[in-house]
């Protein structure tokens, strides 16, 4: 386990401080700058005192902060800063080079002015080079403040973990060791297992309506050729072989030029699933398989067990499978917008094989393709100007909609999209607004029709029972200056339709000059701390009836761990957020996923951006999962239990007569603090045991709640450590780890040293056992 800071409670996290003694770099610009900068100036700010000020015009503007900086070659470091926005529209971007090769890519999406907020890169020096360059780029018109600087050693907890911790030992052989480890850890080849216990089975935790997974991890003594299958489970019920999947997990190679994270490890990366491949075992290596088994919503509660054959060793590991009494329905899991681009070499039957390959993919994730939809409409003229009136023939959109929800789909982005346009201008980089049917956008004509467009997609999605299911969604990530048209169109829509739900994503949202125009908000979190002064204007568009939801596209990572990937549900849930979006699940035409570019020559180019799924080496019209994807489909269904678990406390509270003072943001963020804390990259416990722990704490916890009597526990912090808030309904009596103990001021003191407490609860009602985990301790 890793030791990490408990700030969860503030909903921030704090970059750690060091003395100037312990800095590798360090400027704070506090009177005379010492620092060697090209093309800006130390000027005066009101608050912050002295600060380097960067400006831009209409384009990209890039300078090196310092001559370059000694470092040891092969370490781990930490780069943190202060920065301001100053009118700024756009990002800003640090790079941190080593020799010619650069190592780390950060970004801040900033709208307009800001206040100050601090950020950290992690970056680890190649080995050979002692000598960093650190850049900072203006990608956008306006200006930033920079203050602070200062790079500093990182601790031993960001670099790559030389062994992995196994759930359980569950067979030890001549020809291998095999070890149940979370879907959620990546094994490399030659990681060492930590100790583990011995277990006569594997022995999983799920819920109905899911999808459960396990890793088993085989330790090579020998050499071997092995296959894995597992032909069904018996208990109250049955889960036939259909509903389960077997995969070999295979490497992607990824180049140290290619990293970007600091838990990155060059070389082989686990990462693609093969269905129903073979390993190949060789000593003192590990191979993995990962097992899905699907859990339908009305599989009757209880045990079920199997066997998992391991031909070509011999070897036979019991599975059981306890399912839980809770139903996980598709409308409490996770919304996800997803986007899929097809090849443009395909048509015809190879065409329709690979598009229901990745909606099946897609579809059982979580998700709604909003994107097939226009896809299969663009080649159809299906909508036609007329005079200052529009004719419609839904026939070609009936069918494509129709599909779309045959498969799965959630929601459904409608036409048209394509209204702007990125352009390069004089000045830079720009954008224009495109002709819609000939028409020049927000002209006299195009307002005379678009309205009417509107109007009539709305009444056919209500006469056809889709309009819950549609939104409009007129172009991505709109910049300041694009507002004011925007704003313009988005009335001529409401206009014409006033109930067709309009959504915006970007940076610059939830945005005051759009309020009461827009339904569905998805905010830019890929950098930014959450301030109490966002989350405010969350609560307020929600409480107005509005969807708010974030992304955040540095996920994709492939160099970070994939539990990173696996807790943006848990981060979504714990800011209440309601829906997220993956700017791509597979882009063919941008890159071979198979094929991890070597020298990233911009921020957000990352190894596996872009791309979850991986195209069949054999098979044009299909496609592989990978541990990712995975992962990312783990953590929409955590989101549902965690929403369920907040529902629970919520009924609880009240309960126990302490519902209007019961604050459910606190509660919930102090049991999700031992894993998650914030939305960056670092605010997270890449132990992916520890979140297989909390989230069957979580299961058991909704699970048991109207078995006994009501109590509410949450762990927060204490002036020598951390200690236990507790609510018990009257004559109830609580023990910590099998010990009595009392109630004093709602609060009883913990084991020293415990990083798991379970609380048992007796009183008139029963007995239930609630746990936690103390973050302090983990």
């Amino acid at each position: 386990m890793f030791t990490r800071r408990y700030l969860c409670l503030l909903l921030l996290l704090l970059p750690v401080v060091a003395t100037g003694a312990d800095a590798v770099y360090q400027e704070d610009f506090e009177g005379q700058s010492a620092v060697r900068w090209r093309g800006g100036e130390v000027v005066a700010d009101a608050v912050q005192g002295k600060v380097l000020s960067i400006t831009a015009a209409e384009r990209e503007r890039g300078r090196w902060l310092a001559d370059p900086i000694p470092v040891q070659p092969g370490t781990s470091y930490r780069f943190s800063y202060k920065v301001r926005g100053v009118k700024l529209d756009g990002r800003l971007q640090w790079a941190v080079r080593c020799g010619e090769r650069a190592v780390s890519f950060e970004s801040t999406n900033f709208a307009g002015d800001t206040d100050w907020q601090s950020g950290q890169v992690h970056f680890a020096t190649l080995d050979g080079e002692d000598r960093i360059g650190l850049l900072c780029i203006v990608n956008g018109p306006g200006g930033a403040l920079v203050d602070d600087l200062q790079i500093i050693e990182a601790p031993d907890a960001f670099l790559p973990p030389a062994e992995f911790r196994p759930r359980a030992l569950v067979y030890d052989g001549s020809a291998a060791a095999v070890y149940q480890v979370s879907p959620a850890a990546r094994i490399y080849a030659e990681s060492r297992p930590a100790d583990a216990p011995q277990a006569d089975s594997v022995v999983v935790t799920a819920v109905r309506g899911e999808y459960a997974s396990l890793q088993l991890v085989l330790r090579g003594k020998q050499a071997a050729e092995v296959s894995a299958s597992l032909n069904g489970l018996d208990g109250p019920g049955v889960i036939a072989v259909d509903d389960i999947a077997v995969f070999a997990v295979r490497d992607i190679d990824l180049p140290p030029a290619a990293l970007t994270s600091p838990y990155a490890v060059a070389g082989p990366n686990p990462d693609p699933l093969e269905a129903d491949g073979t390993l190949s075992l060789t000593p003192a290596n590990n191979s993995a398989f990962l097992i899905r088994v699907h859990i339908s919503e009305d599989l009757p509660a209880g045990q079920y067990t199997g066997t998992i054959h391991l031909d070509g060793i011999g070897v036979e590991v019991p599975l059981a499978l306890n399912v839980a009494d809770i139903v996980l329905g598709r409308d409490r899991l996770l919304p996800s917008m997803a986007h899929v681009r097809l090849p443009r070499n395909l048509a015809g039957e190879q065409l329709e094989q690979l598009q229901s390959a990745l909606s099946a993919e897609v579809y059982s994730h979580g998700c709604y393709e909003d994107w097939a939809l226009v896809r299969a409409l663009a080649d159809v003229e299906w909508v036609r100007q007329q005079g200052d009136d529009v004719v419609i023939d839904f026939a070609a959109f009936d069918q494509a909609m129709a599909s779309a929800l045959s498969q799965g789909a959630g929601k459904i982005s409608i036409p048209p999209l394509g209204l702007r346009r990125r352009v390069r201008q004089a000045g830079g980089p720009g954008t224009r607004l495109n002709e819609w049917l000939g028409l020049e956008p927000l002209s006299p004509q195009f307002n005379a029709v678009f309205p009417k467009y509107c109007e009539k997609m709305a009444a056919h999605l209500r006469e056809k029972g889709w309009l819950d299911k549609a939104f409009m969604y007129l172009w991505d990530e709109p910049n300041l200056k694009e507002i004011a048209s925007y704003k313009q169109l988005l009335e001529l829509a409401k206009a014409g339709a006033p109930e067709l739900k309009q959504a915006v994503a970007g940076g610059a949202t939830p945005c005051p000059e759009l309020y009461g125009l827009v339904d569905i908000w998805c905010v830019n979190l890929r950098q930014s701390v959450m301030k109490p002064s966002l989350l405010s204007t969350i609560r307020e568009r929600q409480a107005l009836g509005e969807e708010v939801g974030a992304y955040g596209n540095n996920r994709y990572a492939l160099d970070n761990p994939t539990a990173y990937m696996r807790l943006w549900g848990w981060t979504l849930a714990m800011y209440g957020l309601e829906h997220t979006g993956w700017w791509s699940v597979l882009v063919y035409g941008r890159g071979d996923p198979w094929d991890i570019p070597a020298s990233p020559d911009r921020a957000g180019t990352r190894p596996g951006s872009g791309n979850l799924l991986y195209p069949d080496p054999d098979d044009i019209t299909q496609v592989w999962p990978s541990l990712r994807w995975e992962a990312m489909r783990d953590g929409v269904e955590d989101w549902g239990l965690i929403r369920m678990l907040a529902d629970t406390l919520k009924q609880q509270a009240d309960a126990l007569g302490i519902g209007e003072t019961y604050d459910s943001a606190i509660v919930l963020a102090s049991i999700l603090a031992p894993v998650v804390w914030g939305n960056t990259e670092l605010q997270f416990n890449p132990d992916a045991e520890l979140i297989e722990d909390v989230r069957e704490s979580i299961i058991k916890e909704i699970g048991s709640a109207a078995d006994g009597p009501a109590a509410l526990i949450y762990i927060v912090p204490a002036a020598d450590g951390f200690m236990a808030k507790v609510y018990l309904e009257p004559g109830a009596k609580l023990a910590v780890n099998g010990t009595p103990a009392q109630v004093r001021d709602s609060t009883v003191g913990l084991p020293e040293g415990s990083d798991c407490v379970r609380f048992t609860v007796t009183g008139p009602g029963g007995q239930r056992e609630i746990v936690r985990f103390v973050p302090g301790n983990i």
